[in-house]
């Protein structure tokens, strides 16, 4: 694969030149032909960063690098492939819209809203989402979630679990979120039960659920991690 040359991208839509050309999201055009080249030989050089060469901070998301294409499936396998295996070279993350699973990637680590241009939103406008907690997007900066809860929705999905075959909680995450207020908790010994030291709430470490009084039994699947 070869790097495409002669003009890709138009300050204008060009009057004359290159028969399909797409709008950028900096308002910027694209010959769609090169721009499809020029995808797949960042790609084949193990890079996933794609940019307009007229913006400064031009990056091109992947999911709209997508839309604008339109690839052939057996194509957008190969280049998704591709796009996998390079981010993870890099440490770059990727992640997937809550809503259609589709690869969604980010521009700035500093942007927290992320666009999906394949899901419908509200209004008729492309879906936005939070980077971390992958809520609806609530919020008017792009840097700053709506949610206040929304940092402590990622570390419950991405703290380890307790590896400890004797406990009560074996396989349980090292941190819960109490069904009550919320507040973050970790196990620290003993058995399934739990009582929060802010709201009194006493509670199964293990399935969450609310009770009155201790009890040890607990009908949770053998791997409680996954809740």
């Amino acid at each position: 694969m070869y790097k495409p040359t002669g003009t890709i991208f138009y300050q204008k839509r060009p009057s004359r030149g290159p028969c399909h050309v797409v709008e950028l999201p900096c308002k910027h055009f694209a010959d769609e032909h090169k721009l499809a080249m020029l995808v797949k030989w960042t790609l084949e050089k193990g890079n996933c960063i794609f940019m307009c060469t007229l913006c400064p901070r031009g990056g091109i998301p992947w999911q709209t690098i997508r839309q604008l294409l339109q690839l052939p499936e057996d194509e957008l396998r190969i280049c998704e492939s591709k796009l996998v295996a390079n981010a993870q070279k890099l440490s770059i993350l990727l992640n997937k819209c809550p809503v259609c699973s589709s690869l969604v990637q980010r521009v700035s680590e500093k942007e927290l809203m992320v666009t999906c241009p394949s899901c419908p939103g509200s209004g008729g406008k492309d879906h936005r989402f939070c980077w971390e907690c992958l809520r609806v997007w609530k919020g008017d900066l792009g840097d700053q979630c709506g949610y206040g809860d929304c940092r402590c929705l990622v570390l419950l999905r991405s703290c380890s679990v307790i590896n400890a075959p004797q406990s009560a909680v074996h396989q349980c995450p090292t941190v819960r979120s109490c069904p009550e207020c919320h507040v973050l908790l970790s196990h620290w010994g003993g058995c399934n039960n739990m009582v929060c030291p802010y709201c009194r709430c006493t509670f199964c470490y293990r399935c969450l659920a609310v009770s009155l009084h201790y009890s040890t039994s607990c009908n949770i699947q053998p791997n409680p991690s996954i809740l």
